[in-house]
């Protein structure tokens, strides 16, 4: 994905969260969003195979994706194909 996509972020506010300490109980609170940067897209299946270009296509189903997440440790990023 191109740094211009980077305004955009693919993570709902209601799936990002933190805990803040008030009179020694913990309140759920929305946290600030980090970046999420996807920078490779490898398609390992089909006629055509490699990595996938910038707003390139491919047939594989389940493309392997490499990237990193601005934040920190322990941040698990989720994707979902045909919501499930």
């Amino acid at each position: 994905m191109s740094q211009n996509s980077s305004n955009r972020n693919p993570l709902s506010a209601s799936l990002l969260a933190s805990l803040t300490a008030t009179d020694n109980q913990f309140i759920p609170s929305p946290a600030a969003p980090g970046l999420v940067n996807i920078d490779t897209v490898k398609d390992d299946v089909g006629q055509k195979t490699g990595v996938i270009g910038n707003e390139g296509l491919t047939d594989d189903l389940t493309p392997t994706l490499g990237g990193f997440v601005d934040g920190g440790a322990g941040i698990v990023i989720s994707i979902y194909a045909n919501t499930e």
